[in-house]
């Protein structure tokens, strides 16, 4: 009996659906003819750039075949994102820290503690992020480089994007993290390249930093002012920081030459390494046991064809026969432990 999967091509499937109901609900994600106008410009440019030099352009005329060109679309599409979900703050519940210098304006009390209520709950921050949001592709320069987030403090529904509060001229910069979210200063919009944040983390949660310290390197040869790192975010490189004599890479993870986030793309690699690793597992273990599959009820056909259909759970179904493959993973070891076959 023949058995196929393809986990990493699932997965990119589902991860389709789920940028599809977010294009439902505005988000903005580009259409496959608009990417494609600059997609065929890159690649011809690259063309003739190896044929000035009398290099080999068969591998580059390849990839403007359109079959190549929509799946290219499609995993850039699924990178994409991956960014976006970085810049979404998981919904779970989280305590809060405070610096030593943090004040919120009176105006703004109502605003915040109806988002430290919905911290400590749990709920989703979602209302709280930039207008930007509905833009996947938008660069988060102070998250990315930085590592904080900034959230909105309104109270009501914005009239142009019901889906997000009102905003304000003051909003929350804070560092988000698995369990604890760091309130570092209420201020007004603008300061996405200012050291000063850092500077307030490196005081009050120095922790934050530490793994990030750059050991050997006792200064950079030039200061970087707001406006230089503002400019080199914009073409995708990440700036050492310097914080009272200390040098540091970026907390968040730092920038590509996309302009997206380092970390998301390592989060999505990691994720196919994942999955073609849990393929082989698969595929050994039903070798080992194929007389299960092939038992009186499956054995109607010589092919199962799975298609992985919850990526977190790992369930595979043969649409035809209905049958599911429940994969049980070790949350220790992160291996397969056993597959139950449900028909």
């Amino acid at each position: 009996m023949e058995i196929n999967i393809d986990l990493v091509d699932d997965l990119i499937e589902l991860f389709w659906i789920e940028i599809d109901k977010l294009k439902n609900n505005g988000f903005i994600f580009q259409t496959y003819d608009q990417w494609k106008i600059d997609a065929e410009k890159q690649i011809r440019a690259e063309i003739k750039r190896k044929m000035d030099n009398d290099e080999d352009v068969s591998k580059e005329k390849e990839k403007l075949l359109e079959t190549n060109l929509e799946e290219k679309y499609r995993l850039d599409q699924v990178y994409i994102y991956s960014n976006l979900r970085q810049r979404i703050p998981e919904s779970k519940k989280r305590k809060i820290k405070y610096s030593s210098i943090f004040n919120c304006p009176k105006k703004y009390q109502h605003g915040l503690n109806n988002l430290i209520n919905k911290i400590k709950n749990g709920e989703s921050l979602f209302p709280h992020l930039s207008r930007q949001i509905f833009n996947p592709k938008a660069q988060d320069g102070m998250l990315f480089d930085f590592g904080i987030s900034h959230l909105h403090l309104g109270i009501n529904p914005d009239v142009r994007l019901p889906l997000l509060v009102k905003g304000n001229k003051e909003i929350l910069y804070c560092i988000i993290n698995d369990d604890i979210t760091y309130f570092l200063v209420i201020d007004d919009h603008g300061r996405w390249a200012d050291i000063e944040l850092m500077k307030i983390i490196k005081k009050d949660f120095p922790q934050l930093l530490n793994k990030w310290k750059l050991k050997n390197v006792l200064s950079l040869e030039k200061d970087i002012n707001e406006n230089e790192r503002k400019t080199l975010r914009y073409y995708g490189i990440s700036a050492p920081i310097e914080i009272d004599g200390n040098i540091y890479m970026s907390p968040g993870g730092g920038i590509n030459t996309a302009g997206g986030s380092v970390f998301s793309v390592i989060k999505m690699q990691n994720y196919f390494r994942y999955y073609r690793n849990l393929q082989k597992q698969i595929y050994s273990i039903l070798d080992s046991n194929m007389e299960n599959l092939d038992d009186g009820y499956v054995r109607i056909t010589n092919e199962l064809n799975f298609k992985m259909i919850d990526y977190e759970k790992i369930v595979l179904k043969d649409e035809k026969y209905e049958i599911i493959l429940n994969v049980n993973i070790n949350n220790i070891t992160k291996l397969v432990e056993s597959i139950d076959l449900i028909k």
